[in-house]
């Protein structure tokens, strides 16, 4: 069952919003959707005011065509009950597959869409870091619930030197082994 996530409004405006000077991340070069499509699991994230009752979170996606995928969002939390929201994500131009745009199935969702940036990709699709324009929002996923630490170590060497504040990212429940 696909919950609203509440004030749904407030994450798209401020995700898809850039206020003064931006300072945008790099992305990858290239996404394969098909590659991309699965099951992913959150590692870490920066604290945002939407998942404070996420313990763990999932991100599902299916290729839809060669420019889309569909996505439910999925939230663990803290009590054991879960909540999940879908949508839809599009590649905006196909010179910069890695650069997506986020649309959910609600209300607001029709009207707003957030900035997805893949900032970074294993070359086996076995690990991402998302972001957007400001830097302001990021989350690290993999295709297993955990990571080692040597991996999750050189992910945030990778993702200082792109000039992301690591300190800020926090953990998901249980979710390094």
């Amino acid at each position: 069952m696909v919950k609203n996530f509440g004030a749904l409004f407030f994450l798209l405006f401020f995700a898809g919003c850039s206020f003064g000077r931006v300072d945008k991340p790099a992305v990858v070069s290239d996404v394969n959707l098909s590659k991309y499509s699965g099951l992913w699991f959150e590692i870490s994230r920066y604290p945002v005011w939407f998942q404070s009752d996420c313990i763990g979170a999932t991100a599902e996606y299916q290729k839809l065509d060669s420019k889309r995928l569909s996505l439910i969002n999925t939230c663990l939390q803290k009590e054991g009950t879960t909540r999940s929201i879908a949508g839809t994500a599009r590649v905006v131009d196909s010179q910069e597959p890695a650069k997506l745009k986020v649309r959910f199935d609600t209300f607001w969702g029709r009207f707003f869409e957030g900035d997805y940036w893949i900032v970074l990709l294993s070359e086996d699709y076995r690990y991402v870091a998302v972001s957007g324009p400001g830097k302001r929002m990021l989350w690290i996923l993999a295709r297993s619930p955990a990571l080692d630490e040597l991996t999750y170590k050189k992910i945030l060497d990778e993702l200082k030197r792109m000039g992301f504040d690591i300190e800020r990212l926090k953990r998901s429940h249980s979710y390094i082994s």
